[in-house]
Formats: structure tokens, sequence, C-alpha cells
């Protein structure tokens, strides 16, 4: 007997006969078990049990000759109407009219939302690709169109509709770029002696952009910025150092270690999507012609560079081989998660490395 509040429970008993059949000869495990989930499912669950109404539909469609018809079969729609309801009624309608989404879009997403963050767009306050949040600004693609709205009392406020998702995505950008108040990235300082110290600083290096960043809450727009800003903490430190050993007060405050203003300054630029920019060093003018070298190496072994980062910001799905200037690390990217080639921790030497490295790359991106 199934449990009255599971999933399979809301159908008819020959439609549960029909469900049960379907998600066994479909071989999925989940799809199994789903169907015994209580009604408050999360949002992928709500997603996965969409996918399986319209796998379902789709393949009774094409064991009966139904192809062609773009209806829901009679023999099918007490089911079809009673999970839309259900999946409607938690909020999740986008997962249930929605197409599925090529992993070539995804990944355009993907780069996108990194695009946002680093424009220092907080994510709090939008929606992409998920069900819509009250008081949040939405961009939903369902696969041959797209949506664009503000969702207000359950209601889709300022609705707009694109057929082509980057007019969506470029319209969008702009729609949250001209509201201030999505800009909350800001350097979150311990003490208030902190930023008054840092600006101080700033003045006397005449860093006018590191001003900037620490006064107004300038968000960093590209990877030389993200490192100018680092240098500038390190060059700092250094005149911390001298002010301290001679007793000097600066700008009406005593020097400290700047232990806290270190974890204010490097969370911002790191959490800005510049970790490599906060970590690494100047590189010696051999060690940058070595990397030069061996861009140069990989393009001439027809290896598609999309895939490649060479000192630079890492990528999902990307071969990143990064110099910190005292040491080196070559991963492969995915799913924010670095994965290290076999024994690769052993490589200390700097040339050896990017031997390595190389090898690495052709034999994983080369053509066979």
């Amino acid at each position: 007997m199934k449990a009255l509040n599971s999933i399979i429970s809301l159908f008819e008993e020959k439609d549960q006969s029909t469900l049960a059949k379907y998600a066994k000869l479909s071989g999925d495990e989940y799809y199994q078990a789903m169907l015994g989930f209580t009604y408050d499912i999360s949002e992928q669950t709500a997603e996965y049990f969409s996918l399986f109404i319209n796998h379902l539909v789709r393949s009774w469609k094409f064991d009966n000759n139904y192809v062609e018809s773009k209806l829901v079969p009679e023999e099918l729609s007490d089911i079809f109407n009673i999970a839309e309801d259900f999946i409607e009624g938690l909020g999740f309608e986008y997962h249930w009219n929605k197409k599925t989404l090529s992993d070539e879009c995804l990944k355009e997403y993907q780069v996108f939302e990194e695009k946002l963050r680093k424009e220092g767009i907080e994510f709090s306050n939008i929606i992409i690709n998920k069900a819509p949040n009250e008081m949040l600004d939405c961009l939903l693609d369902y696969g041959d169109y797209c949506e664009v709205f503000y969702f207000k009392n359950g209601e889709k406020k300022k609705l707009k509709t694109f057929n082509n998702k980057d007019k969506a995505k470029d319209y969008y950008r702009e729609l949250l770029l001209a509201k201030p108040e999505y800009f909350l990235r800001k350097i979150h300082y311990k003490f208030e002696d902190d930023k008054v110290l840092a600006m101080h600083y700033a003045q006397v290096l005449n860093d006018e952009i590191s001003y900037d960043i620490l006064k107004n809450n300038i968000q960093l727009k590209d990877e030389k910025m993200a490192y100018d800003f680092s240098c500038f903490f390190w060059d700092m430190i250094d005149l911390v150092v001298e002010d301290y050993h001679a007793n000097r007060t600066v700008a009406g405050v005593e020097p400290s270690d700047c232990e806290f203003l270190l974890h204010s300054i490097g969370g911002f630029v790191i959490s800005s999507g510049y970790s490599y920019q906060w970590y690494r060093e100047e590189s010696t003018p051999e060690r940058l012609e070595i990397a030069t070298r061996l861009e140069a190496d990989l393009k001439e072994a027809d290896i598609d560079m999309s895939k490649v980062i060479i000192n630079a910001e890492p990528q999902d799905g990307c071969y990143c081989f990064l110099d910190y200037g005292d040491y080196h690390q070559f991963t492969y990217q995915k799913d924010d998660e670095e994965h290290e080639p076999k024994e690769s921790y052993k490589i200390r030497d700097f040339d050896k490395a990017i031997e390595f490295f190389k090898n690495w790359v052709i034999e994983e991106l080369g053509k066979p």
C-alpha cells in the first residue's frame, strides 16, 4: 500500500501502475525512489519529476505510433494534468514548462553568471533558471524562449520575452547593472580604523584606483585591476611595518599587524572571483617567456585554447597552469573543484612542470 502522502498516491490506482512500470523500465533508480517521496519535494526533485512525466509521455507516444501529435494522449491525460497541478502548486512551474537545456547552453550560463559576479552583482538579489522568488529579478530559459521579469506577489511583473537567449542575457545584465542597490559586495572591515589606515596608505602610495575602491566600494572589473589592488595591499604592509617599528601614529591611528585587514581585503578580492590574482606574485621575465612558449606550443599542436588557462583565473572545464611566483600548480577545473593529474605534486622544477602540463593537455585534448 502506498503512503497517503507520497507522490504516487496522488494518482488513481491504474495510473500508479503505469508510473511504476515506466520508472522500472527506465532503469533510473532515482525515478523509482522518487515516486515514494512525500509531497514536500525539493526544487531539484521537482525538476526530475517533471522530466520523468514528459519522458513517460514521449515514450508512450513512440510505442503507440502517436509521435506526430503534439497533444498529450487521452490515456495519459489524468497523469499529466495531476502532475502539472502538483508541480505548479509547489511553485516550480519553470521546471515543468522548460525543455532540457544542452550542456553547451548550461556552460554559457556558467560563464554569464561568473561575469555578473565579477561585475559585483549580489546573487541573493536575482534568479537565473530556478523557481522564481518574491521580490527578485528573474531570467528563465525555457529552451525555445526566455523570460525576464520581476517576481512580486506571486506574479511576473515587467515581463519581457525573448526568442534569443543572448539578447535576453544582454537585457538582463543591463537591467541589473542599472540598479546600484544590487552592488552589495563590499570590503567588510572588522574595525573602522582599518579602513582609515588603508585609505591613508593608498594616498601615500599615490594609488588613486585603490583609494577609489576603498572609499567608494568600486567593484573589481578585470584581472589586472584585481592584481593591482592585491599588490597595493602588500606594498601597504611594507609601509605599515616601517611606521609600526618607528612608533608613528598614522592618520590618527596606531598601525597594527593588519591581520584583520588582510582578511577584509583578501576576502573582497577572492569573493570577486580573482583568487589567483590575490595569491600570485609578480613572475620573472624568464618564467613569463616560458609560459608564452607553452601557449605557442599548444596552439601549434592544434589544441582548443578555449579549454586551457595559463596564468589567468581558472574556469570550469579548463586545464589550468598557474604560476604563483615561488611555486606552480596545474589542475583540471570541474564544478568548482580542482583535479590534479596523478603524482603531479612531485614535480617541483618549473621547466619540468611546463613540459608535464604540455604533454598532459596534448594527451587529453589532442586530435587522435
